[in-house]
């Protein structure tokens, strides 16, 4: 293929679309549920005071802002890609940001602080006592935010690098951040279904984190890595690739291709391996088993998850009527010759995603045979 062939296939591939948008249009967008800032991928308050109070400051004074990306859904609907951290300053600043999963509960307005250009901003709000006044209300309602929009029919993978390449916030998101965007952009129902799963009772409890890991998201980072695990079949894993990227890629490969059904299955075998798991070990589930002190020792380790929970999720009927083999077997891992090779040190991570995933599959024809 030419460089020229290739040219032609990629603009073909992705259709934009820009518009300069009035802020008091924004809001209203917002307000009708056509524009949708979704926080289960990029925080609200990443940016503290200082920079909210100084965005405040750009819009009043007409400074140029970066564009906004919006990915646009096939009911038209607008999903904020990039730009989360501007378009919720705004929406706060205004009164009228909703709390995430609660609708009708909004975050107080924001009260700025002084500015280089405005220090009179000190204090102010948009509304009620010591508010901004009707004057630079009309002027920040009228300044125009520019967006660029990602039509749904784009294919998702050049979806995901302009992503990448529009953010411009200067703050490094971590990888179960834009491995939400990607997914999101490809399927929202498997977007959905990872975010509710990680918000399950049980999963909660007996995947026990700290709260740094759980700030990095690392208990979604698990949800994601055992959709993949359902989805593998007998397929190969490139063991050169980074697991992070190896995930997101295999989510965004799969995710057209899971039915409802699929997903209704995924879901059914997660909520019943947590439940099941929860009741014999608690928050001792995925911790190390040390046979000399007869107890359970540090934390929570991601290398037992991906043996014991596939495991279970997979061989539910059987660990229910034998529940003493699953925790022998639990209690057992950390020792077994495979885990201890595929967790030594410098071994990459996709390997030992790889080797764990043997691993679960051959303690269950094990388990199965005995």
């Amino acid at each position: 293929m030419t460089l020229f062939d290739e040219y032609e296939k990629s603009v073909k591939e992705i259709k934009t679309d820009a518009y300069a948008i009035s802020i008091g249009e924004v809001a209203n967008l917002y307000k009708d549920g056509d524009l949708v800032i979704s926080p289960e991928y990029q925080r609200y308050f990443r940016w503290g005071l200082k920079n909210k109070s100084d965005f405040v400051e750009s819009v009043l004074l007409g400074i140029p802002i970066p564009s906004l990306f919006v990915s646009q859904d096939v009911n038209g609907r607008w999903d904020v890609i990039d730009g989360l951290q501007r378009i919720s300053t705004v929406l706060e600043f205004m009164g009228i940001l909703k709390r995430p999963g609660q609708s009708e509960e909004l975050y107080p307005e924001l009260t700025l602080e002084a500015t280089k250009f405005l220090p009179s901003l000190e204090g102010k709000k948009w509304d009620g006592s010591g508010n901004i006044g009707d004057g630079l209300r009309r002027i920040f309602k009228r300044r125009k935010l520019s967006f660029i929009i990602v039509d749904e029919n784009s294919n998702s993978k050049i979806k995901y690098e302009l992503f990448q390449r529009l953010n411009t916030n200067g703050l490094v998101l971590k990888p179960q951040e834009v491995r939400n965007v990607s997914v999101l952009m490809v399927s929202r129902d498997l977007f959905t279904l990872i975010n509710r799963l990680n918000s399950d009772e049980n999963y909660q409890q007996i995947y026990a984190i700290s709260a740094n890991k759980k700030d990095e998201q690392a208990d979604k980072d698990a949800v994601s890595a055992f959709v993949v695990m359902e989805t593998l079949g007998e397929q190969t894993i490139d063991q050169s690739a980074d697991i992070g990227e190896f995930i997101t890629d295999r989510l965004v490969e799969v995710a057209p291709q899971l039915t409802q059904k699929d997903l209704s299955e995924i879901e059914s075998k997660f909520v019943h391996a947590t439940a099941l798991l929860a009741d014999q070990f608690g928050t001792d589930t995925f911790k190390k088993w040390i046979p000399e002190k007869n107890a359970y020792k540090g934390p929570s380790l991601r290398s037992i998850f991906e043996v014991i929970f596939p495991l279970v999720a997979n061989n539910l009927s059987f660990f229910t009527d034998h529940k003493g083999k699953l925790i022998e077997i639990q209690k057992s891992i950390p020792s077994r010759p495979e885990y201890l090779d595929a967790t030594r040190r410098g071994t990459r991570a996709t390997n030992r995603f790889s080797k764990l995933l043997q691993l679960s599959r051959k303690i269950a024809d094990e388990s199965q045979n005995n």
